[in-house]
């Protein structure tokens, strides 16, 4: 595990999370093909967002490792964002 955020503030950058899960997302497809687990990303398109990116990278490498690891062969994985209605 990477501990060098532990001990500084959190970057707040103008980000797209979409492409964040993108990078993701191909970070884990070795362990779904492994496992026989489809990965598939909805909500084509921007979503812009403010954070560090790094750290988003983690939460969402996390998350799809869990459900990855937790999902039955032959099933799917589904990852995607959306802009709330009123956020530009």
């Amino acid at each position: 595990a990477r501990t060098e955020y532990l001990d500084e503030a959190p970057r707040r950058t103008p980000l797209d999370l979409a492409a964040v899960l993108a990078r993701t997302v191909d970070g884990v497809l070795p362990l779904a093909d492994a496992k026989g687990v489809r990965v598939v990303v909805d909500g084509v398109g921007r979503c812009p967002a403010v954070g560090d990116p790094d750290l988003l990278e983690r939460v969402v490498e996390n998350l799809l490792d869990n459900a990855i690891r937790h999902t039955p062969a032959g099933g799917t994985v589904r990852v995607g964002c959306t802009v709330a209605a009123g956020v530009e």
